[in-house]
């Protein structure tokens, strides 16, 4: 009683003013001659009762809300951890102090899933590394003939890296580029010369690194004898005869003398399926850049050809409920990348629709469906792309399976255990393992 009594005797003297002015009270103590604006006894009371809650705090030090921090599992994407950045502790449950209304009891949505299936034993699945070759040799050297005419055709990846200071371009076959090159683009082109192909040479200089295209001038080869035969050599027999190679580069004439780091072939006319791929070129010093999009700033148009434009397609898994699904996303968030591939986007010879749709289960989980394109009742399309129906030389198998109950598709390299079941397969060219890292974040802005 003492204590209030103090109180009461420091508020009695102040005494309470009407400021007409302001339309407010003030405080005035005849005792001390002070004059303020906010009544002093709430001040001294709000002193005194922090003065007696220094226990109290000490007590809800560790739990207070402010030290809690949400993270990610790394191991589990989609899971949260909860860490105490003062005692350093990490918990699976949401502490009680972070708890609020919603988090109340409630029932918790069970997925459909009668079978009782769950994800493989270890999260992600591990997939090993494909066979080299997806059939057997005859079985390549037919599919090749069916598409292009040539059982010992076929075509390969190249790709495209930028680097800056300044900005030039590298053209390579390699999936890991040196230090400080990132990767741009890429298209396939034929390995061999085909009717109405035109060879590329592609050069690389120095200082700095950097690669030129240089188109070769090709001359029939059956121009003599035709002239000594009175010209009785027919169209066909012509067609199949590899043009022979005058060594002088069109164009390009200061590079004769430098010695290529590969070829290519491709076509300068348009074909069916394939896409126009523009060649660019600067000054000092004097550089090519390979790209589809058009010359901009003081780039210029050098020449074009056409081939085969191509995309990444990443394939990923999703923990709770285990699902697939194809995209070329490569951050699509809370889904784990197995793996990737390289398809097309263009309808061509020997090439065939895959479509990708999705819809929502009656559980409210969304689900991917891949399937041999077309549209389909109660499913909304979101992507397709175009793969090879044959075993075509340098690509893999894929495997597109299905398992019922809930329904829900994946693509595999290998033949399907159960509970999965094979629908349908088709042939593209799988990235390496250790690469995808590179090839799955490309620089979108050289583009």
């Amino acid at each position: 009683m003492a204590e209030w009594d103090s109180l009461t005797q420091v508020h009695s003297e102040w005494q309470e003013y009407w400021d007409d002015a302001t339309g407010k009270p003030y405080y005035h103590n005849p005792t001390t001659g002070e004059t303020v604006w906010e009544d002093p006894s709430v001040d001294n009371v709000a002193d005194n009762n922090n003065g007696n809650d220094d226990d109290s705090e000490k007590d809800i030090d560790d739990n207070d809300p402010m030290h809690w921090e949400e993270l990610e599992d790394p191991d589990y994407p989609g899971k949260k951890l909860y860490h105490n950045n003062k005692t350093g502790e990490t918990v699976n449950e949401k502490p009680d102090c972070l708890k609020g209304e919603d988090d109340g009891p409630k029932m918790t949505r069970v997925w459909f899933n009668p079978k009782g299936y769950k994800p493989s034993e270890t999260f992600p699945t591990k997939w090993r590394q494909p066979k080299k070759y997806p059939a057997s040799n005859t079985e390549m050297l037919k599919a090749s003939q069916m598409v292009w005419g040539d059982p010992y055709m076929s075509i390969f990846r190249i790709n495209v890296w930028t680097s800056n200071k300044p900005q030039r371009y590298k053209f390579t076959t390699e999936d890991i580029p040196t230090v400080g090159w990132m990767y741009m683009y890429s298209f396939f082109a034929f390995k061999r010369y085909c009717h109405d192909t035109h060879r590329f040479d592609v050069v690389q200089k120095r200082e700095p690194v950097r690669s030129k295209l240089s188109p070769l001038l090709l001359l029939p080869a059956d121009d003599d004898k035709n002239e000594n035969n009175g010209g009785n050599k027919t169209s066909d027999d012509n067609a199949n005869k590899i043009p022979v190679v005058t060594g002088r580069r069109m164009f390009n004439n200061e590079d004769c003398k430098m010695e290529k780091d590969f070829s290519f072939y491709a076509y300068v006319d348009p074909k069916p399926g394939l896409s126009r791929i523009n060649v660019h070129d600067m000054e000092d010093p004097d550089r090519h850049k390979i790209t589809p999009r058009p010359p901009i700033g003081y780039w210029f148009q050098r020449l074009h050809f056409f081939g085969y434009s191509t995309l990444i397609w990443n394939v990923k898994e999703n923990w709770e409920p285990h699902r697939f699904n194809v995209t070329r996303d490569p951050e699509q968030v809370g889904w784990y990348q197995c793996y990737s591939f390289f398809a097309f986007d263009k309808k061509a010879p020997g090439l065939k629709l895959i479509s990708i749709h999705q819809r929502n289960d009656d559980a409210g989980c969304l689900r991917y469906k891949i399937s041999r394109g077309g549209a389909h009742s109660g499913w909304e399309y979101v992507d397709s792309f175009y793969a090879f129906d044959n075993p075509i030389i340098g690509t893999t198998r894929f495997f597109v399976q299905i398992d019922r109950n809930p329904e829900r598709y994946r693509v595999g390299i290998d033949r399907a255990l159960p509970p999965w079941t094979d629908l349908f397969q088709f042939y593209a060219y799988f990235v390496p393992y250790g690469n995808e890292v590179i090839l799955n974040y490309p620089n979108k802005d050289a583009r």
